[in-house]
Order: structure tokens, then C-alpha cells, then sequence
């Protein structure tokens, strides 16, 4: 939190996971370690408020590391807003 500037970055590390995706590979016979969760890191920045809180919150896009269904490059991972 910077005061001065008045603003907030921060960084939410994510992991994402395909419960029921695997359930229905593994009914198929495909082995369960093809599907581990997704590692994502969310960066986002907001101002500060009155209250000390942001109004930056949980959304924005995600950087996603490698696996071994999905390419990092093509995957992509967006957190909307909540209302």
C-alpha cells in the first residue's frame, strides 16, 4: 500500500482446479495426473479508500505457468468482478 500515491498493487496466487472435468476422465479410464489444477498468479492495483480498503479486488487476468493438458501460452484465465 503506498499512501502517498494513494494506491495498492497486489498479488493473488491462484490454483484452479477441474474437479468434475477429472471425474469424467478418470470414468473414461484416463489417468488422473493428466488434470492437475492450473497455477495462476493475478496481479491488480486499485486506489485506496477512505476505509483503507482498495477498489482494486479479485479480477482481472492471470498468468498461467505451464501444464501438462494446456499450453500457458494459449490458456487463458479471467476473474470478473464480483457484483
Amino acid at each position: 500500500m503506498d499512501y502517498e500515491l494513494g494506491v495498492v498493487l497486489s498479488e493473488f496466487h491462484v490454483l484452479v482446479r477441474f474437479c468434475r472435468f477429472a471425474l469424467q476422465l478418470k470414468a473414461l479410464g484416463i489417468r488422473a495426473e493428466l488434470m492437475p489444477p492450473v497455477h495462476a498468479v493475478l496481479k491488480t492495483e486499485g486506489k485506496i479508500l477512505p476505509d483503507h480498503s482498495f477498489n482494486g479486488g479479485l479480477r482481472g487476468s492471470c498468468k498461467v505457468e505451464s501444464h501438462k493438458m494446456f499450453s500457458a501460452r494459449d490458456l487463458r484465465i479471467e476473474i470478473l468482478p464480483g457484483l
